[in-house]
């Protein structure tokens, strides 16, 4: 097993979100105004946490968004395939995303929350339109 050192104080912040989600009593998966607050709580932990990792995120997004198809970020329909097309209109970090999976284990990432996710955390949204 690896170990990293990690500062107190970061340490301090990480047990406050914790028992902040704690005290919510949704163990599962995200479904109140409270839910959400721990939410962008972790997110912002995240940004001071991780400042290289983060930016390195920004960075991929904005290389995501210049390379969408449109401003749907949908792709082009093909007429042999008979299906629909697929719009790309999230991306979550994966050490955020891996925490998500923690606090809420039953989170369903389905249309419905992951459009409630990048009206509260832009910075995920892919598209320019959603």
């Amino acid at each position: 097993m690896n170990t990293v050192q990690v500062p107190a104080k970061v340490l301090s912040e990480l047990d406050s979100i914790i028992q902040d989600a704690h005290d919510t009593k949704s163990y599962n998966r995200i479904e109140s105004e409270s839910d959400w607050k721990i939410v962008i709580k972790l997110y912002l932990f995240y940004k001071r946490a991780y400042p290289t990792e983060y930016k390195h995120f920004i960075e991929t997004m904005k290389l995501m968004r210049q390379g969408a198809m449109n401003k749907y970020a949908s792709s082009p329909k093909d007429k042999k395939s008979r299906g629909g097309q697929v719009r790309h209109i999230c991306e979550i970090p994966k050490r955020f995303g891996d925490w998500l999976d923690i606090f809420y284990p039953k989170q369903s990432y389905n249309k419905k929350f992951l459009r409630q996710l990048i009206k509260r955390i832009p910075d995920f949204q892919v598209p320019d339109k959603v």
